[in-house]
């Protein structure tokens, strides 16, 4: 028999760390090294979808900064009904 004792049984992050209900990964969104160039481009393609703007908690790259390859965002959005509505309305992409 093993012992797992020393092993965490529950991780410690909060309930929001852990709630992937409010994320979404956005594909082919221009790569540049200034974070906040294709976090407006992130932000505009949302305002495109819905017409409006939306709350965003946290965005980042999957992949670190690599030239002439376009890694996928992940967002976490402030509303669960946001990306219902962004998914919903992503066919105008």
């Amino acid at each position: 028999m093993q012992d797992f004792s020393g092993l965490p049984q529950n991780k410690t992050s909060s309930d929001s760390d852990r709630d992937r209900s409010m994320n979404v990964v956005l594909f082919s969104i221009a790569e540049n090294r200034d974070a906040s160039v294709w976090r407006q481009g992130v932000l505009d393609a949302f305002h495109h979808i819905l017409g409006r703007s939306v709350e965003t908690d946290d965005m980042f790259r999957i992949d670190r900064y690599i030239s002439g390859k376009i890694p996928p965002v992940t967002v976490k959005l402030h509303s669960a009904w946001d990306r219902r509505l962004l998914i919903r309305g992503s066919f105008k992409l």
